[in-house]
């Protein structure tokens, strides 16, 4: 069926941050032990999370150093720079509390840059920094790899097919929710990041899921001497999205079988070239702007850091007419005097913004008002 393009103003832009996936209700679930083990982790306390082992009734919380048992080099490191002193003698998960990924991360690209290319110290960050990028993304493809999201797919449903979706996760949550229900969305998702060239005029009047940050299975070759090198490359086959394992990682132009995952690393200091693809994707993101009515916007809270994102967003005031109403999901959203409120009201300024303080309510009270409206 011919998608029918909608006037201008009169789409749904729904955003995705980490929250949204903290809180998805992912499927299939093998057993209890499994459904414990796949919870997303959070930005703030990262490491802690994917420490965590489950619980039942036989035992309490356990827990497990898995950065300690696969990158031991990386651990101390983290462990002397953040002062953990308990973990210098024996693991004690409640003290990684608070030890954000965003931090760690902009503080090893931070010390890298510091030093001479060559010198021991460059090494050192630069290791560190590539030894956490490994990590991180092999214990969110565990957590998420072919899993969908019951929470999610109700939203979808409710939804028109020229309506867009921004996801600053690297997790494949959404992706695999889109294809689980063969939606419109998906379809263009797999047009746009195997297009060659990418041109943004042809999918701007499309619905299409826009990972602004990346993603696990977008791959990319590092071999020095391969003709499509650090070019993009989603693991997909046949329309369809590939596991993370085996061919998913071979690069068809030099056979390296090593692929690496392509994610934006959340530092301070993104760099997003022109005329890249990732560049490509936020001016998309832009053109999708102009056609919203409302942006929902899940469990996102715009960190100080992400200043490519306050940037996209406050492009709303430049544009002629209604500014669009704004919606926000998040646990923090509903206290006034939250830093999270403070900073919804001075990106969104002029705006109405609804806030829930959790996708229930917000499914409860508000989304069959959306839903009528779009149909």
């Amino acid at each position: 069926m011919k998608e029918v393009e909608t006037k201008p103003a009169d789409r749904t832009l729904l955003v995705l941050g980490a929250g949204a996936s903290i809180g998805a209700a992912m499927y299939p679930i093998e057993n209890s032990l499994r459904a414990q083990s796949v919870k997303m982790p959070s930005g703030e306390n990262f490491f802690h999370d994917v420490f965590f082992q489950g619980k039942s009734f036989e035992h309490g919380e356990r827990y497990v150093n898995s950065l300690g048992l696969t990158t031991q080099g990386l651990n101390d490191f983290i462990i002397r720079a953040w002062a953990l002193k308990k973990n210098r003698r024996s693991f004690d998960p409640d003290e990684w509390r608070g030890v954000n990924i965003e931090e760690v991360f902009t503080f090893l690209d931070i010390g890298e840059k510091m030093y001479s290319q060559g010198s021991l110290q460059h090494k050192a960050f630069n290791l560190c920094k590539r030894d956490l990028t490994s990590f991180m993304t092999f214990m969110l493809a565990y957590k998420s790899e072919g899993l969908h999201c019951e929470h999610l797919m109700d939203l979808l449903f409710g939804l028109k097919p020229t309506d867009s979706i921004i996801s600053f996760n690297w997790d494949t949550i959404a992706d695999f929710t889109l294809e689980r229900i063969n939606d419109a969305r998906f379809t263009s998702y797999v047009d746009l990041m195997t297009a060659a060239p990418l041109r943004v005029g042809d999918f701007v009047h499309r619905g299409v899921l826009l990972k602004l940050h990346g993603s696990l299975n977008w791959i990319v070759c590092p071999n020095p001497k391969c003709s499509s090198r650090r070019q993009i490359r989603l693991a997909c086959q046949n329309g369809k999205l590939m596991r993370l394992r085996g061919e998913a990682h071979k690069c068809p132009m030099c056979g390296n079988e090593r692929g690496e995952p392509f994610i934006v690393p959340p530092t301070a200091q993104k760099l997003i070239q022109r005329d890249s693809t990732i560049h490509k994707l936020w001016m998309l993101a832009l053109g999708q702007l102009h056609y919203c009515r409302r942006i929902i916007i899940i469990g996102y809270s715009f960190p100080p850091a992400d200043f490519y994102s306050e940037w996209l967003f406050r492009q709303i005031h430049f544009m002629d007419g209604k500014r669009p109403e704004i919606i926000v999901v998040n646990p923090a959203i509903t206290n006034r005097q939250s830093a999270l409120a403070e900073r919804y009201g001075k990106i969104f300024r002029g705006c109405k913004i609804r806030k829930f303080s959790t996708l229930k309510r917000f499914r409860q009270e508000a989304f069959n008002l959306i839903r009528n409206a779009e149909h």
